[in-house]
């Protein structure tokens, strides 16, 4: 198995970011540093450190979590503030949020403990579609859609909807659902406050194509196989399995 792979199936962080932590001499095989990529190991016999500490492959673990408001999407916090982590403190393994949802946003956020399936659901390039579902200051108008859907520029940059659909029409309000497939910082935020109407309130409802069925903020649920599989279909690799308790 190569270096890096058995890194990020570890747990340790990401393929891509192994290849920076080797180069960097932060890897040992039994005892001597390793600073080129490319390296073969035995998972088997070998022993292997991240920066002297021993790491082994977890079991792998995938779960569909319904953050709520108030929690940081990350393993930690400083300031004692409540992060995912704090969700799954049951379990032996380190598990990370796949991406981020920002503190005054709730909704669906994977978390796992395979950096490749990370690495894979995050990258850019696999543009894997997330609605929003957005209640924003004002009345939208259809020509507001349109600059959505057309672009909107955002920190120097053109950004656009995938899709964009009128949920309700209130009185001084309006709800959307809202699509993008890129995963800039409070990119949905900054669309909406481009064209006047600020967000209120803003959840994810979907990523890909797994939503928030049968679930309440703060509540998650095992991903099953079949979804695994799916969701890497989006990503168009090679057949992966995950050697983990997920459901059938």
């Amino acid at each position: 198995m190569r270096l890096s792979r058995y890194i990020a199936q570890a747990g340790v962080c990401s393929r891509r970011q192994a290849d920076t932590e080797i180069l960097q001499g932060h890897i040992t095989v039994n005892g001597k540093v390793v600073d080129q990529v490319g390296v073969q190991v035995d998972e088997t016999q070998d022993e292997i450190r991240y920066r002297g500490k021993l790491i082994r492959i977890e079991k792998k673990r995938y779960f569909l979590f319904y953050k709520p408001t108030g929690c940081l999407s990350s393993v930690r916090d400083p300031f004692g503030r409540p992060t995912v982590s704090d969700w799954f403190q049951q379990f032996p393994e380190r598990l990370y949020p796949v991406g981020r949802l920002d503190i005054n946003t709730s909704g669906l956020l994977l978390v796992s403990n395979d950096g490749d399936f990370v690495h894979r659901m995050i990258h850019p390039r696999y543009k894997i579609a997330k609605t929003y579902q957005v209640l924003v200051r004002g009345q939208v108008l259809e020509r507001q859609i349109q600059q959505l859907l057309q672009g909107v520029l955002v920190e120097d940059e053109m950004v656009a909807a995938d899709e964009v659909k009128y949920v309700k029409k209130l009185h001084e309000e309006t709800v959307l659902n809202i699509t993008i497939h890129q995963g800039k910082k409070r990119q949905i935020r900054m669309m909406c406050s481009a064209i006047g109407h600020p967000v209120i309130r803003l959840v994810r409802i979907q990523f890909g194509f797994l939503t928030l069925e049968n679930l309440k903020p703060g509540e998650y649920r095992a991903l099953t196989t079949e979804e695994i599989q799916k969701l890497l279909k989006l990503t168009q690799t090679e057949p992966f399995y995950p050697t983990s308790d997920t459901k059938k």
